[in-house]
């Protein structure tokens, strides 16, 4: 089974050259975090039981908002109390497309233009 965590891993070079200039400080900084949670990377955290000697060694998670890892159990707490917002009637999702040509200013100044569209 493949994770987020992996793939990453293991196409990360690959994709840093084929969308270089497409990637935000943003996305690479989500990019790194995902790839070192849980390793050395992410510093550890060194236990030791007096009693029986027994010193683990522990890697932090990175606590990203993007990481799955982490991520995990605050998403669900958080879509179980949007859930219990909803009131008892029909939603719709409206989708729609920006024109081809503002496309890769909205990717690249995507703070600025969900603030201005929305």
């Amino acid at each position: 089974m493949f994770s987020l965590t992996s793939l990453a891993k293991r196409y990360q070079s690959q994709f840093e050259q084929q969308y270089a200039q497409q990637l935000s400080p943003l996305h690479r900084r989500a990019l790194d975090k995902i790839i070192q949670c849980h390793t050395p990377q992410a510093g550890a955290i060194l236990y030791h039981c007096e009693h029986c000697q027994y010193s683990p060694t522990f890697y932090p998670s990175c606590g990203h908002r993007h990481c799955p890892s982490c991520q995990h159990t605050a998403n669900m707490g958080w879509l179980n109390h949007q859930q219990q917002k909803l009131l008892p009637v029909d939603y719709f999702l409206i989708t729609f497309t920006v024109p081809y040509q503002l496309r890769q200013f909205i990717f690249t100044h995507q703070k600025w233009a969900y603030q201005t569209l929305f």
